[in-house]
């Protein structure tokens, strides 16, 4: 088998998940699954159906309804992130979702910009939430053309996308020199994934086909300008109704419990890395 990214042929099989084989590549530590999902199979996956109503663990069951959870996991990665990003500047949410994480980056004094795939999560944040900057693309040269940013985030959205690399390969054209590349991604090198194997959590292919390790994410670039500045492990508020789902109670049966839905938990299993990478050249293609 060859790696998608380097072309090597020194590669293994680190999981299986139903008909899913998850490669490592030996030398880059590139995560790929194969076979990969079409063109057609990537949309129907994720749609509006994505944000609302999902029993099966590969979307929400209520994004919306965990609006307090969801802002409360930001605010307190944005309460880290302020001790090593500027204090202001332009700051682009890739894969922005409803909005709710713009929300706290303009609260922490940043001029928030999004990006997201799918047109109900953008008309959502524009029309509900009153958000002018945010727009529906695959990449950021789609929808910006001279805007360069001070800051541009993933939070736990680039390897859920077909093209994380191609991706990041036009994300580094609109990071100013200086500024700042926040990415957070989960670590299959970490306690929680080496005890549980290919029953971790966090491997759910076809929703998500790829594992950007450490390891890659500074190889990959480093080749395209970047240098490594700090890394955490974060973990996220979750309400009951998502808990118990995630732990394979009956989702239909959950989802009749209101109670559940109004209560959370902060869990941190160690397993989840928020890298933050600084822009110190110019990129040229």
């Amino acid at each position: 088998m060859t790696c998608l990214y380097c072309k090597s042929k020194n590669n293994s099989i680190f999981w299986n998940k139903s008909i899913y084989k998850i490669y490592k590549c030996s030398d880059c530590d590139f995560f790929f699954t194969l076979p990969e999902i079409t063109e057609k199979h990537d949309k129907e996956l994720f749609s509006e159906a994505y944000y609302k109503g999902d029993l099966d663990n590969l979307g929400y069951v209520d994004y919306e309804a965990d609006k307090l959870f969801l802002k409360k996991s930001f605010d307190k990665r944005l309460r880290w992130l302020k001790n090593i990003l500027p204090a202001d500047g332009d700051w682009l949410d890739f894969g922005c979702a409803l909005g709710f994480g713009l929300e706290v980056i303009k609260d922490y004094g940043f001029n928030p910009y999004g990006i997201d795939r799918i047109q109900f999560a953008v008309d959502y944040a524009k029309n509900r939430l009153g958000f002018k900057e945010v727009y529906c693309g695959n990449l950021v040269s789609e929808c910006f053309k001279e805007n360069k940013f001070d800051i541009i985030s993933f939070f736990d959205v680039l390897a859920l996308t077909k093209y994380p690399l191609k991706i990041l390969d036009d994300v580094a054209n609109y990071i100013k020199d200086g500024g700042y590349l926040v990415i957070d991604d989960w670590d299959p090198y970490s306690f929680t994934a080496g005890i549980t194997n290919d029953k971790w959590h966090a491997v759910a292919p076809p929703n998500r086909m790829f594992y950007l390790s450490e390891k890659f994410l500074k190889y990959f670039l480093q080749e395209r300008g970047f240098s490594f500045v700090a890394k955490k492990k974060f973990g996220k508020f979750i309400n009951f109704e998502a808990l118990f789902i995630k732990l394979g109670f009956n989702g239909k049966m959950i989802d009749k419990i209101n109670f559940f839905k109004k209560l959370g938990i902060y869990i941190n299993l160690m397993d989840l890395n928020l890298y933050v990478f600084t822009k110190y050249f110019h990129f040229l293609k």
